[in-house]
């Protein structure tokens, strides 16, 4: 049954928004106050190709007040098209006309719906957006977190991340997902109007990246669809109201790109999709063709098919009713270069990506496009060891980053190191660092290359201040034999008799002493101490041997004291001040380290007995 518009006087609308809509419609758009139920439209979208088709409309009525200041427009689709398949996804922004003028955009639907029922935001509410664009609001990296890159690593293998240990010390780990993204546009008759979903055209053919894709972008509105790279290398006709049109996240070798519809252009002004992205205000990403292969009719929610053609402008602005853009403009991304060898190959495959940039998604996508040139170049799941080097260009110099590690998923562990590392960048509150350039050399190997400290023992348990204490430690193999290691550490000649601690491990154990030992002093006060804090964690093919001697310690803003004479360390420690001085437990008097070629786990512990009397 049709539904009976509201009068306008019974609406939650204010005058300012009453004259806005008068003024629309002497700009020759219509108002919802203007229409009426039984008003048969025309709407604009493209089902094959880049070809502009049309397909006809009745207005149901206007649901007014869905949210604040937000009108919903229904109406009913007519034409066997898309009575057989329903509102497509990819049809976000199809412009709707009434007697040649505009009224707004198809932008929702209902899931499940038995008819094609579409939801239209107001173009009355969508011309902000211009007026952002206008106003040079746009040019921004988006403020919202959309997801995060250290999502990405596999459950279970966090510990073993350098990375994810540098985050969590700095206080930078948190939730994988902002919730921000395309909202609802309202409820009406206790059922939800969703927000059309916007196909996330992949170039990849990986299924595993297509899903993890799905589960962590898809309540933003995102739907991942395994597709081609491009349409052809014909260039795509000039942008007009129904055309495809796509927001590129990820260009280069592999293609991830928002496909929507044009609204409205106006010289080089671009009004698109009737609904946001990411709803973060302001935004730098490629604005592209699109080409539409397919419609796929699905009982759930039937789609576009479709890929990216070339670069054509700028989106900029990114609101809660649309996205505005501008053609011929450039948006600035990030270069990823990547190589990744396999095991006993020479030859490296090289791939080259072009990320978007933004604080939001940086970290995430460039993870993601990791993960689809080391799943085509070597494997994406299976045991594996892995060599990770990430060297991530800033305008304050570059910051290099390695570990090896061994793991069950290959793809997505790299890539969790990769968004880890850019989350650490983007998110520290020290210093506002942009990342120009990010280039990353990927080893994968096949089989687990893993070893177990299983016993360590020193020469004998009392020595003299200045002795050397020898340590012989024997390492299991997985699957394979033992072997042991040698490590040589000289006590200082000043130091006191008394108990000491020897223990050895491997870089996840040596991350817990050192949290357990500085505690808050481990937190950076400063950028450069967050650099330090990426230095002063180890590889996962690290073994750490430590004596440690008990007594206080001091941390100066975030900087270790070593050198201190112990009764003044003592005074110190007792008056230390939060968030200056910081009181350590025990002090480290020899470290030495060893690089094996396998990822090393577990640690021993011995107490030795240090006498001048001996």
């Amino acid at each position: 049954m049709p539904l009976t518009p509201r009068p306008r006087s019974a609406a939650v609308a204010s005058f300012a928004l009453l004259a806005l809509a008068t003024t629309v419609l002497a700009e020759g758009f219509v108002a919802p106050h203007e229409l009426k139920e039984g008003d048969r439209c025309v709407g604009k979208t493209v089902f094959a190709g880049s070809r502009i088709d049309t397909f006809g409309l009745v207005i149901l009525g206007v649901v007014h007040a869905v949210s604040p200041g937000g009108d919903v427009i229904l109406a009913r689709a007519e034409g066997e098209r898309l009575e057989a398949t329903g509102i497509l996804q990819g049809m976000s922004g199809s412009p709707v006309y009434r007697d040649g003028l505009l009224i707004g955009a198809v932008a929702g639907t209902w899931p499940f719906a038995e008819e094609p029922i579409a939801a239209i935001t107001p173009i009355g509410e969508m011309l902000p957006a211009l007026d952002a664009l206008d106003r040079g609001s746009g040019g921004g990296g988006g403020s919202g977190r959309a997801v995060r890159g250290s999502a990405l690593v596999p459950p279970g293998e966090e510990r073993s991340s350098r990375i994810q240990w540098v985050a969590v010390t700095a206080g930078l780990a948190g939730a994988t997902e902002s919730g921000t993204g395309a909202h609802s546009l309202g409820a009406f008759a206790g059922r939800e109007v969703a927000p059309l979903g916007v196909p996330l055209a992949v170039s990849s053919g990986d299924a595993r990246l297509i899903s993890r894709l799905a589960s962590m972008i898809g309540s933003s509105g995102f739907v991942p669809v395994a597709g081609p790279a491009g349409a052809s290398d014909a260039a795509a006709p000039p942008l007009e109201p129904g055309s495809s049109v796509g927001i590129q996240l990820v260009g280069g070798d592999v293609s991830m790109a928002a496909i929507g519809t044009v609204t409205l252009v106006e010289g080089d002004r671009v009004l698109a999709f009737g609904h946001p992205l990411f709803n973060s205000g302001s935004i730098e990403m490629p604005m592209v063709g699109g080409y539409v292969h397919a419609l796929l009719p699905l009982q759930t929610a039937s789609f576009k098919y479709a890929s990216v053609t070339e670069t054509i402008g700028a989106a900029l602005v990114d609101k809660r009713r649309a996205v505005a853009g501008r053609l011929g403009d450039a948006a600035p991304t990030v270069p990823l270069r990547v190589t990744v060898r396999t095991g006993g190959e020479e030859e490296a495959t090289r791939y080259s990506f072009d990320v978007v940039r933004a604080r939001a998604l940086t970290s995430f996508f460039s993870g993601m496009a990791l993960a689809d040139a080391v799943s085509e170049a070597a494997k994406g799941v299976g045991a594996a060891s892995v060599t990770f080097r990430a060297v991530v260009s800033t305008q304050g110099g570059s910051i290099e980053y390695e570990n090896v590690f061994a793991t069950e998923d290959p793809m997505f562990r790299t890539a969790g190191e990769l968004g880890t590392l850019l989350d650490v960048i983007y998110d520290n509150t020290l210093e506002e660092i942009d990342p120009t350039g990010i280039a990353v050399d990927v080893t994968v190997e096949e089989g687990l290359r893993r070893k177990e400290i299983t016993r360590v023992e020193a020469a004998r348990s009392i020595y003299r201040p200045g002795d050397t204490v020898r340590v012989r430690l024997t390492l299991r193999d997985w699957q394979g034999p033992d072997s042991t290691e040698v490590i040589d550490l000289a006590l200082p000649a000043s130091l006191p008799d008394g108990d000491v601690r020897l223990r050895v491990g491997g870089a996840s154990s040596f991350h817990e002493w050192e949290a357990e030992r500085l505690g808050d002093g481990l937190r950076p006060r400063s950028y450069a101490q967050l650099l330090d804090l990426i230095d002063r964690s180890r590889p996962g093919n690290t073994v750490v041997a430590q004596i440690v001697a008990p007594g206080p310690g001091l941390s100066l803003s975030g900087s270790e004291m070593r050198g201190i004479p112990r009764r003044a360390a003592l005074v110190l420690a007792t008056s230390a001040t939060s968030g200056a001085v910081d009181p350590t437990e025990g002090l480290v008097v020899a470290q030495r380290e060893l690089s094996l070629e396998s990822e090393v786990q577990g640690d021993h512990e011995i107490v030795l007995h240090i006498r001048n009397d001996r």
